[in-house]
C-alpha cells in the first residue's frame, strides 16, 4: 500500500540525518573542510590532505556504496514482484484455458517496461553522476595526486551536477500525461503519446485514490 504521512516525514527525516554530518563537518572545519576545486569554480571536501583518509572512506561508503546498494536493492525488489505478479496471473489464466485474466495487456505491459526503464536509468544517471567523484577522491586519498589536474577534477564536479538537473526530467518525461503535451506542443521531438494511454493512466490513477 501507499506510505503513510508518518511514514514519510519518517523516511525524510531519517535522510536529512543521514547527509547532515558529511555536510556539517567540512562546513564547520570539525573534519575535513570545504575547499576550491578545479577552476576555482566550485567547492568540494578537501581529498587532497593527507589526512583525509578516515573522512573520505567514510564519505565514499555513506554517500555513495549504501546510496547505491538501496537504489539496486529497491528497484530490484520492484522488479522481482511485477515479475511475480505476472507469473501468478498467467498461471490462473492457464488453469481456465484463457489466454489472459486482464483485458489491456498491452497497455498493462507497456506501463511495467515504462517503469524499469525509468529504474534502469535513474541507477545509470547515479552511477555515471557520482562514480567519477568516487573515483577522483580515492585516487588523491589513497594513490597519486599529480593525476588530478584541475582538468580532471572538473570532470566530476560537472557529472555530479548532471544527476539533480536530469532526474526531473526522466521522471517527467516518462509520464503519459507530460508525454501527451509533448506531443502536441513539440511534435519534432520524436515522442508519440496517445490519448487513449492517458485517459487509462487517468482512469488507474483514480482508482489507486
Amino acid at each position: 500500500g501507499r506510505l503513510s504521512t508518518k511514514q514519510v516525514l519518517g523516511i525524510v527525516t531519517f535522510m536529512y540525518m543521514w547527509i547532515f554530518p558529511w555536510v556539517y563537518f567540512p562546513a564547520s572545519e570539525t573534519w575535513n573542510r570545504f575547499v576550491p576545486e578545479g577552476y576555482l569554480t566550485s567547492c568540494t571536501v578537501d581529498y587532497m590532505s593527507a589526512d583525509s583518509r578516515f573522512f573520505i572512506t567514510g564519505f565514499w561508503f555513506c554517500v555513495w556504496l549504501c546510496p547505491m546498494i538501496i537504489i539496486s536493492v529497491c528497484y530490484y525488489q520492484v522488479f522481482v514482484h511485477v515479475s511475480r505478479h505476472e507469473k501468478n496471473l498467467q498461471k490462473q489464466a492457464d488453469k481456465m484455458n484463457v489466454t489472459s485474466l486482464r483485458s489491456g495487456d498491452k497497455q498493462t505491459m507497456r506501463q511495467e517496461i515504462r517503469v524499469a526503464k525509468v529504474g534502469i536509468t535513474l541507477t545509470t544517471l547515479f552511477l555515471f553522476s557520482w562514480t567519477p567523484y568516487a573515483v577522483v577522491a580515492f585516487i588523491c586519498t589513497f594513490g597519486r595526486k599529480d593525476l588530478v589536474t584541475p582538468f580532471v577534477s572538473m570532470v566530476p564536479a560537472l557529472t555530479c551536477k548532471l544527476s539533480a538537473s536530469i532526474d526531473p526530467f526522466v521522471y517527467a518525461i516518462n509520464h503519459p500525461r507530460y508525454r501527451m503535451e509533448l506531443t502536441k506542443r513539440v511534435p519534432w521531438f520524436c515522442i508519440r503519446e496517445d490519448e487513449q494511454s492517458e485517459t487509462r493512466s487517468s482512469v488507474t490513477e483514480k482508482t489507486q485514490e
